[in-house]
């Protein structure tokens, strides 16, 4: 949307299509459902029932936002403020990102999905369907509190 010539049509263009997929996506998942439970009941069993675990559940509530010091330094200048960020507070949000307790790979990546839209439980799906690694939820939502301590995120709880 930023390098568009005409916003407001490749804007709709986009909505249209994002709808598109999404009904797809609904029609798959709803695919897979009804063979989940046939193939259940075909066993003589109980069709399985996803259950989030309590670090996922908080993670759904929450929906990260970016504020405008994100772009007020230019590219990558939003690092000096991650920076700023005393050591005894980043301390209470211990997080990897290297090595073998890497929580994304790529910090730009998440960067980009921290758009007010998603909650961090989605951000961590999607992670997750772009790399061969699983992301480290507990990482993700400790790293999220630096860069809101740093003023680059704004947190939206959800009921």
């Amino acid at each position: 949307m930023e390098l568009a010539a005409d916003r407001t049509k490749v804007g709709a263009s986009i909505a249209k299509m994002k709808r598109t997929v999404e009904a797809v996506g609904a029609a798959h998942l709803a695919a897979l459902q009804a063979h989940m439970e046939a193939s259940a009941a075909r066993l003589g069993t109980k069709p399985a029932v996803i259950v989030l675990s309590d670090l996922e559940k908080k993670a759904a509530k929450i929906v990260p936002r970016p504020t405008s010091k994100v772009r007020s330094e230019g590219y990558r200048g939003y690092a000096r403020f991650i920076e700023e960020v005393p050591k005894e507070e980043k301390a209470k949000y211990p997080y990897s990102q290297y090595g073998p307790m890497d929580f994304m790979g790529n910090t730009n990546e998440l960067h980009c999905l921290i758009n007010g839209s998603h909650t961090i439980l989605e951000i961590k799906k999607m992670l997750d369907a772009q790399s061969q690694r699983k992301a480290n939820l507990e990482h993700i939502l400790n790293y999220i509190q630096v860069l809101r301590l740093a003023g680059l995120v704004e947190i939206k709880e959800l009921k």
